[in-house]
C-alpha cells in the first residue's frame, strides 16, 4: 500500500493519520511516495492526482483512491469509510 503525497496538503495529512490508524489496527506497513517522484515507477500509469492511495501487488496497482472522483470522496474524509475500502483489498 503506497500514499501519493506532495507535502503540505491537508487531505493527505488527513489520509495519512487513517493509514496509520488502520496500519496499527491491522499490523501491516505502507510505503510513501512524492507525486513528483512516481514518475520513476509505475504508479504513474494509473495515478494522476493527489492524494491518494494505491493498493499494489507484484508491480501491478490494483486500486487506488481518486482525487478527482465524486465517488471516492467519502473514503476521503471518514476513518470507517477509508477501513472499509481498505477492507476490501487487503484480506
Amino acid at each position: 500500500v503506497v500514499l501519493v503525497d506532495q507535502g503540505g496538503c491537508t487531505t493527505a495529512d488527513r489520509l495519512k493519520e487513517y493509514m496509520l490508524e488502520f496500519a496499527r489496527e491491522n499490523g501491516f506497513q505502507f510505503h510513501k511516495i512524492m507525486f513528483s517522484d512516481m514518475k520513476e515507477t509505475s504508479l504513474h500509469e494509473s495515478v494522476k492526482y493527489y492524494p491518494s492511495v494505491a493498493v499494489v501487488d507484484k508491480g501491478v496497482v490494483r486500486a487506488y483512491l481518486r482525487a478527482d472522483s465524486d465517488e471516492d470522496a467519502e473514503i476521503y474524509n471518514n476513518y470507517d469509510a477509508f477501513r472499509e475500502w481498505m477492507g476490501k483489498y487487503l484480506q
